[in-house]
């Protein structure tokens, strides 16, 4: 999952709530944008270097080891 805001955040974890996420992955562009995702245990939960695009998908790059 990419994540661009804390408002999509939110919405992400009402969706997702109780479900297994032990397996899946999610790219948020800020810190403010995780904090919604960490309680629904993702397996993985990166957070941008920067909150733009860019940095985004060299995060998400780097998730699936092609960077």
């Amino acid at each position: 999952a990419l994540v661009h805001s804390p408002r999509a955040a939110s919405r992400l974890a009402d969706y997702l709530a109780g479900r297994d996420l032990m397996t899946k992955s999610a790219v948020a562009i800020s810190r403010a944008a995780a904090s919604s995702l960490e309680r629904l245990g993702f397996g993985r939960l990166l957070i941008a270097d920067r909150p733009d695009e860019d940095a985004m998908m060299a995060t998400l790059g780097k998730a699936v080891g092609r960077v």
